[in-house]
């Protein structure tokens, strides 16, 4: 559900929560309503202050690629993390750190090309052996990834996983610090569409490395994507900020992020029509049944299917 006068908000706000928003309905979330809300009667003072605001039911246990696996992880992740492609507002992967791919013509075979400049929020430059690091921690035995099963497209990718190959063999390769070879068990025409699984995004190995709880604190979170995650009041709030180092950050409507944790779906609703939040939607909370007719008949709200 969204109000009528402030559409443009919702294109936006996907590019943010689109992960999260897939995962909440393939898992039949929203307490069985697929209705979406989001405010408009802030309008202009909105768009000068540049934030948008909404709610998750509870924190985000882990950012770390590797382990996040709810969903509260991955709407966030989504904001944090760039991998070689992302999914556009419309679910479409498009390029995103792979500036640009070869495939083989046997399918087996994917040269990316890393965008050069780009660089993590602790000044490293992002390069393919970032990439390359992440998806075999990702597989390895001893990270435990629940996870782990989305990489079994690799050649080697699910007998490294079982302990039956090592890493060396599996069919990933930074050929050198912009290039990163990946070789696929069999053909896989949607592998560009799997890569922008979280999974896949890239790691900072510098501040992975003798710290597993590197993904927990902002003080040792490391990210290379379009916000910083610049607050993070556990049990209470989390903000994000746009990235000034993010390569295509003249993309990026948004200065602001905040997300309230509220778990209470009238709670929600109430700071919605009081104009604290600007969303309601997927795991953004969703508008109490009670209320559903009633704002529809007001015409406050509409709903479009999803």
């Amino acid at each position: 559900m969204k109000r009528k006068n402030h559409t443009n908000i919702l294109t936006v706000i996907m590019t943010l929560v689109l992960v999260g928003s897939l995962l909440a309905a393939c898992a039949g979330g929203n307490n069985g309503n697929t209705n979406s809300a989001q405010s408009g009667d802030r309008g202009e003072q909105q768009s000068q202050t540049k934030e948008f605001r909404f709610t998750l039911a509870s924190e985000p246990p882990s950012l770390d690629p590797a382990l996040a696996t709810d969903a509260q992880s991955h709407i966030v992740g989504v904001g944090l993390f760039e991998g070689l492609y992302r999914l556009n507002p419309e679910g479409n992967a498009e390029p995103a750190m792979a500036e640009t791919v070869d495939i083989s013509d046997d399918g087996m075979t994917y040269t990316f090309t890393i965008r050069r400049g780009a660089t993590w929020t602790n000044g490293d430059p992002v390069t393919a052996h970032d990439f390359e690091y992440a998806w075999k921690r990702t597989l390895a035995p001893e990270t435990a990834a629940d996870y782990a099963y989305m990489l079994y497209y690799l050649e080697n990718g699910e007998k490294y996983n079982a302990g039956e190959a090592s890493a060396d063999e599996v069919g990933v390769k930074a050929t050198d610090d912009y290039t990163l070879e990946v070789r696929l068990a069999s053909p896989t025409p949607y592998f560009l569409d799997i890569v922008t699984h979280s999974s896949y995004w890239p790691v900072n190995p510098n501040a992975v490395e003798g710290n597993p709880a590197w993904a927990t604190d902002i003080k040792t979170l490391v990210t290379n994507g379009p916000f910083k995650l610049t607050e993070w009041v556990h049990g209470g709030k989390l903000v994000l900020t746009k990235n000034p180092d993010y390569y295509n950050k003249d993309a990026i409507h948004f200065d602001k992020v905040t997300i309230t944790l509220v778990e209470e779906e009238s709670t929600v609703f109430n700071l919605f029509q009081t104009d604290e939040i600007d969303w309601i939607g997927a795991q953004a909370g969703s508008v109490p049944t009670d209320q559903v007719a009633q704002v529809i008949a007001s015409r406050e709200a509409e709903v479009k299917a999803t």
